[in-house]
C-alpha cells in the first residue's frame, strides 16, 4: 500500500542474527546436530587411560558446563577414573561460549572433575536432575592443541556426543541475543561474507541492502534494510514449513 524508505540499510544491531540465523538455516536445516568427539589415544588399565584423552571438536556452539558434566559422568561409566597424558583438543572446539580452544579445554578439564569445578558449574550443576553423578575424572597433564593430523593418535573413540537440533541451537542464540553462539555460528557458515551472499539470494533484494562485518550485530558498520528483515523472515518461515516449524520456533 505504502513504503518509506524501505530499502534504505540502516544500523541492525541484533536484527543482523536474523540473517546468520537464515544463512545457517539454509546450510544445515532445522534437524542438523553437531558432533564433539571423545577418544583415547592409549589402552585402559585398571580405569587409567594410559595416553591421551582427545576431544574433538565439531562447532557446537552452546557446549557448557552441563555437556561437560554429561561427559565425565559417560567417561566414567565407560571406566575411566583416570587419565594419564594430556587432554589434547583438535578441531573446532569452544565451551562456555569461549572459542579460544585452550581455554575451551581448560573448562572441560575442569568440568570432568568435580573437585575442580568453579562457582558457576556448580550452579548449573544444581539444575540438573537430582540425582545427576559429579564426575571425578583426574587428568595428569596439561591442555594442548594439536592440529586435525593428531587424529591418528586416536586409538578408539569413546563418545559421540550431539549437540541439540540446529533449530534449538538457533532459538537460544536468538531469545538469549547471544553475540558468541552468532560469531560462532557464521563462521561456521563461511564468514559473514558468506551470510550476505545466502541472505540476499534467500530474500530477493539487492546486494546494497545487506552490509555486514560479523553475524552478530556488533558495530554499526552491520546494516540491513527493513524491506531485506523482512524478506529474510519470508525466506525462514518458507525454509521452515516443509519440517512442520515456522519463525516462532526460531526467534523469541
Amino acid at each position: 500500500v505504502a513504503k518509506h524508505q524501505g530499502s534504505r540499510p540502516l544500523p541492525a544491531a541484533s536484527l543482523t542474527k536474523i540473517a546468520t540465523t537464515l544463512a545457517a538455516l539454509n546450510t544445515w536445516g532445522p534437524d542438523y546436530r553437531f558432533e564433539t568427539l571423545i577418544g583415547g589415544a592409549g589402552p585402559l588399565k585398571n580405569g587409567v587411560l594410559q595416553g591421551d584423552l582427545v576431544v574433538k571438536g565439531g562447532g557446537d556452539p552452546l557446549f557448557v558446563w552441563e555437556e561437560a558434566i554429561a561427559l565425565g559422568n559417560a567417561l566414567q561409566q565407560l571406566g575411566i577414573q583416570q587419565v594419564k597424558g594430556n587432554l589434547v583438543v583438535i578441531g573446532e572446539f569452544a565451551m562456555n561460549f569461549d572459542a579460544d580452544p585452550i581455554r575451551a579445554g581448560e573448562m572441560l578439564r575442569q568440568g570432568l572433575n568435580a573437585q575442580l569445578w568453579p562457582p558457576e558449574a556448580w550452579r548449573q550443576y544444581g539444575g540438573l536432575p537430582s540425582n545427576t553423578a559429579q564426575p571425578k575424572i583426574q587428568i595428569t597433564g596439561s591442555v594442548n592443541l594439536q592440529p586435525a593430523e593428531a587424529i591418528s593418535q586416536v586409538s578408539t573413540w569413546l563418545i559421540r556426543h550431539q549437540s541439540l537440533t540446529l533449530a534449538a541451537l538457533l532459538k537460544a542464540m536468538n531469545i538469549y541475543s547471544n553475540n558468541a553462539m552468532a560469531e560462532m555460528m557464521a563462521q561456521k557458515v563461511g564468514g559473514p561474507g558468506a551470510v550476505v551472499n545466502r541472505a540476499i539470494q534467500l530474500a530477493g533484494v539487492s546486494p546494497s541492502e545487506i552490509r555486514l562485518i560479523n553475524g552478530s550485530g556488533l558495530g554499526e558498520e552491520n546494516q540491513i534494510s527493513p524491506r531485506a528483515v523482512v524478506g529474510m523472515l519470508i525466506a525462514m518461515q518458507r525454509s521452515l514449513q516443509p519440517y512442520g516449524l515456522n519463525v516462532s520456533d526460531l526467534l523469541p
